[in-house]
């Protein structure tokens, strides 16, 4: 009887009865590991042999390979493909350190966080058209061969921000509760969360975004982190994006 047998395609088992080990190039798990941001050594601590599956040394079993998708948030297909999927966010990527662009590709948590957002935005959409409301007149109401001036006082007016009121406020979290009322009178979602969904054990990095604005011509939203440096030019962008009715508009980061 030979060692191994062919029980399925894509994995092989060791002599009948013994364990099933899944197929899997060793660039997908070194890929799905990468995309996750957790460091190497920091996952053998829960799985000793992933230096040998990134490795090609050794082969996971198929109960080891859904776990490590578990754990560092992959889908259990993305270890079957012929090669690392490129991933994009489903949002323009305008985010930047100083003047240039950020180098880095999009973490899972930011990832996730944009498509919760944009599910709670398709719901609020839904709902919105379901109660007859009219579309929000000020989503692209201005262009870019619109005068400065105006489209500035229009970003500062349309939800009455007064910099002065503004800057008086003691804490960045009086600052963005004052721009979440005015900016709720528009029908603009606005959130601050420093986490992914409810997981607590999901944090958001600061140093790869401070927020970001989904436009809609019936629901905004806007999503500020909790360590935002300047809530007030956050808000300032994000008014811009909808005024001037971008897609998307993440946040400049700091140098």
């Amino acid at each position: 009887m030979k060692d191994l047998a062919t029980s399925r395609k894509g994995a092989t088992m060791e002599k009948p009865g013994m364990i099933l080990r899944v197929d899997v190039k060793p660039e997908l798990p070194r890929w799905a590991r990468k995309r996750s941001g957790i460091e190497t050594d920091a996952l053998v601590e829960r799985f000793p042999k992933c230096r040998e599956w990134e490795s090609g040394d050794r082969r996971p079993t198929l109960k080891q390979l859904e776990r490590l998708a578990r754990v560092i948030y992959a889908p259990i297909g993305s270890f079957f493909l012929s090669k690392p999927s490129e991933e994009r966010l489903p949002i323009p990527d305008l985010r930047t350190v100083g003047d240039k662009l950020f180098p880095r590709q999009p973490s899972v948590d930011l990832q996730g966080t944009i498509y919760l957002c944009q599910q709670r935005q398709y719901w609020y959409r839904t709902f919105a058209q379901t109660e007859n409301d009219d579309p929000l007149g000020f989503v692209g109401s201005a262009t870019l061969n619109s005068d400065i001036e105006s489209t500035s006082k229009e970003i500062r007016n349309t939800p009455g921000m007064d910099l002065d009121e503004h800057r008086s406020l003691p804490t960045w979290i009086d600052a963005l509760r004052r721009f979440s009322i005015q900016a709720d009178s528009l029908a603009i979602l606005v959130m601050s969360s420093g986490i992914v969904a409810n997981n607590t054990r999901r944090k958001l990095n600061p140093h790869e975004v401070h927020g970001f604005a989904l436009v809609d011509d019936f629901a905004c939203w806007s999503l500020q982190t909790h360590l935002t440096p300047d809530p007030h030019k956050c808000s300032h962008w994000h008014m811009g994006s909808l005024i001037f009715g971008l897609v998307s508009q993440p946040s400049p980061l700091s140098k």
